[in-house]
């Protein structure tokens, strides 16, 4: 379900074994290592193979200049499904 990495299959297969095993979940995955080995690649197959496992999946990528801001990812995540849920009539509403 993960797109061949190269290098990375111990790292797609442990994603992709956490996304099958719904019951040891919530969990939190991270990715961490020097610039330019393929972080932000298994990254985006992880986000792709979990939408293809049916999860929802919320990403965004603030800008450099936002980083100082603790939570300028959170927000924009927010704002984004804030936007789609208050456009729904009152009957839609969670």
């Amino acid at each position: 379900m993960i797109q061949q990495l190269v290098g990375r299959d111990a790292e797609a297969e442990a994603l992709l074994g956490l996304l099958q095993a719904r019951d040891r979940l919530p969990a939190t995955v991270v990715l961490t290592g020097e610039a330019g080995i393929g972080k932000t690649t298994l990254w985006l197959a992880g986000a792709e193979a979990a939408e293809a496992c049916g999860y929802r999946v919320l990403s965004c990528r603030p800008s450099e200049a936002e980083t100082r801001f603790s939570f300028a990812g959170r927000e924009l995540l927010i704002a984004a499904r804030w936007n789609a849920v208050s456009s729904w009539s009152a009957s839609r509403r969670p």
